[in-house]
């Protein structure tokens, strides 16, 4: 018999084992192709296309590629751990190495072969529909055509083939570890039995603590510095509260009456209690990969919805002007009337810049200051004669008023270079950020005055001009022509437009990587459910034999699957609450609802795939209870 002919009666005899791996292949080229088929794309040429979009866009593809090479890889070894007993057969009936190594390949080129074909063809059909989305996110007028399906087609079916090529020639491998005996007798070997210490409990919690702690408490710029800290504690957290609280329960409830005297119960957990060393490092690895793409989609599409809410509350002036030459307002003015923009409220301030010769401080009085509280509706600050407050006027920056040690700032900007004494920090938003108005020097109305008459140069003395219309949605044109006569302004619709661009491609992004990992994570638990089927068979067959029916083992057997399921969710989604309710604070309210509407959507994708795992595993295993 040819090897081809060996192959494809394994496939078809493995077809139900195989089926998850064969569509995860699929989506996995479907992806790939629609993205190579962006890049080859003319579009990207046009000067409307930023670089940093093109450059997710080759980050994306390289992701897809590692995903494909990990996920495949991982796939294909569970199932020749799966199938150890048949290649101890075929050792017995003296098949080589070699000669097992091309077995396998043939396998992997089938199942390659079909896959991207399948998932080609599929591409092509639904490529229109991706680059109409691809249209929406960039806000192009005209929807994208799709182009000519060769070239991203070739790369395709290349990449995918040296893929499943390399992963057949890395298996040769896994073969010369094993001999026939161990083959035979790998899974009668007597499992190391579990402990539970309080110790590893007390290292867990105070490492999840911290974590959470860290992320609840700082602000933007401090997430970004303590990211790989607050991710390294939960990591160390996350891996010992499973193992050892998993331990603990099952002693807990395999010890109570209750459990003891249901039978189906207790062998649910004696048998749970076996497996929890396999079971740990899944659920380990699945829940941080959960929370991850719960983490990262959830921000992207919270701020895609609340875009508008983010843009007014981080630009609190529809729009804003910085004005040195003190003639800006008149301009300003005209084209309002002209576009019939409807001002409900307006402000103009004065400010010392360039106070600093090696930062960009801004001095302002404290009766400005508190106008712009005012407008905030924040209450009123008070300062001392000879005191001063640095505020840091920036969304990056939580709201707060902190205390510090005093100490001295020179103004070497101005003439006589004048020291002011820093006695406390302020966070928060207060005006639109530019910036000569990132960082504020409160003084009093006297030291201000006094400041103003040591200014070495006439533009160091700067008007800002903040108003509020009726509707700043149709503020577009106003900029446009605004940005023509200078470049020192800022408002909500600038603000909003730059969110856009940055949150839309991300958002889509997001979705489509995440999907993929849902499908691979998915896809893992059900290898790893079929992997153990051939074990489990002798033991629903012993059980069978003891009185029990098919019904009452298959329940024992779907309750461990479904703690294989969601025990990662669970863990999964506490991490994700809080990621996104760190990264809320930019809003008013928590939107509690939308990170509800991202947890339940993905939690039903996730019950799809239980539900087809269950389905497959009870139709496997009733071959052989019947």
């Amino acid at each position: 018999m040819h090897y081809r002919t060996l192959a494809k009666k394994s496939l078809l005899f493995h077809a139900r084992s195989y089926l998850a791996y064969f569509y995860s292949c699929i989506f996995t080229v479907i992806l790939f192709y629609l993205y190579t088929a962006l890049l080859y794309h003319p579009i990207l040429e046009d000067s409307m296309v930023s670089e940093a979009f093109v450059g997710l866009i080759y980050m994306v593809e390289v992701i897809i590629g590692l995903f494909a090479i990990l996920f495949l890889g991982y796939s294909q070894s569970a199932f020749l751990h799966n199938r150890k007993k048949d290649l101890a057969v075929f050792q017995v009936l003296g098949m080589s190495v070699k000669q097992m190594t091309r077995l396998v390949f043939w396998e992997n080129c089938m199942i390659g072969f079909i896959s991207i074909v399948i998932g080609i063809g599929l591409s092509i059909a639904c490529s229109n529909y991706f680059f109409l989305g691809i249209s929406k996110v960039l806000r192009f007028q005209d929807p994208i055509v799709a182009s000519s399906p060769g070239v991203p087609a070739l790369v395709t079916a290349i990449t995918f083939l040296f893929i499943f090529i390399l992963l057949s020639w890395w298996s040769r491998f896994s073969f010369r570890k094993v001999s026939i005996r161990s083959l035979f007798h790998v899974q009668t070997a007597t499992k190391k039995e579990p402990r539970f210490s309080i110790w590893l409990v007390g290292l867990a919690l105070i490492s999840i603590a911290t974590g959470y702690g860290l992320a609840l408490s700082s602000s933007l710029s401090q997430l970004a510095q303590l990211s790989l800290m607050i991710g390294v504690l939960l990591l160390i957290g996350t891996y010992f509260l499973i193992t050892q609280t998993s331990v603990w329960f099952v002693d807990q409830m395999t010890k109570t009456s209750t459990v003891q005297e249901r039978s189906l119960w207790f062998l649910f957990f004696t048998n749970l209690r076996y497996r929890l060393a396999d079971h740990t490092k899944i659920i380990f690895m699945v829940s941080i990969l959960t929370s991850i793409v719960l983490s990262v989609v959830g921000i992207c599409i919270m701020y895609g919805v609340e875009s508008e809410r983010v843009a007014e509350k981080q630009a609190p002036f529809h729009l804003s002007v910085i004005d040195k030459e003190k003639v800006m307002n008149k301009q300003v003015v005209a084209l309002m009337n002209k576009h019939e923009m409807k001002v409900k409220e307006e402000i103009h301030l004065p400010i010392l810049t360039d106070v600093d010769e090696y930062s960009q401080y801004a001095v302002i009085s404290i009766q400005s200051f508190n106008q712009l509280r005012k407008n905030q509706r924040q209450p009123l600050l008070q300062i001392g004669d000879k005191e001063a407050v640095l505020a840091k006027n920036s969304g990056i920056w939580k709201d707060d008023l902190q205390s510090v040690t005093p100490y001295r700032y020179q103004l070497s900007g101005l003439k006589q270079k004048p020291a002011l004494k820093i006695t406390h920090e302020l966070t928060g938003i207060y005006f639109n950020e530019h910036d000569q108005t990132r960082f504020l020097l409160i003084v009093s109305e006297a030291q201000f005055h006094a400041f103003s008459q040591q200014v070495q140069q006439a533009d160091q003395q700067v008007q800002i001009h903040g108003y509020q219309f009726n509707d700043w949605h149709k503020s577009k044109v106003l900029f446009e022509e605004l940005s023509d006569q200078t470049n020192l302004i800022n408002g909500t619709y600038l603000f909003h437009s730059f969110l856009l661009a940055v949150i839309s491609p991300l958002t889509f992004v997001s979705c489509f990587i995440g999907a993929l990992l849902l499908l691979g994570l998915g896809s893992i638990l059900y290898f790893k459910s079929f992997t153990e089927l051939s074990l489990d068979r002798n033991q629903m067959q012993v059980l069978n034999k003891m009185g029990l029916s098919f019904a009452e083992i298959l329940r024992v057997y779907r309750k461990q699957i479904s703690v294989l399921f969601y025990r990662p969710f669970v863990v999964g989604s506490c991490h994700a609450v809080i990621v996104m309710y760190a990264f809320s604070f930019l809003f008013d309210q928590t939107p509690w609802l939308m990170i509800g509407l991202v947890m339940g959507g993905y939690l039903i994708l996730y019950s799809g795939y239980y539900k087809w795992t269950v389905y497959h595993y009870r139709k496997q295993a009733s071959v052989f209870l019947t």
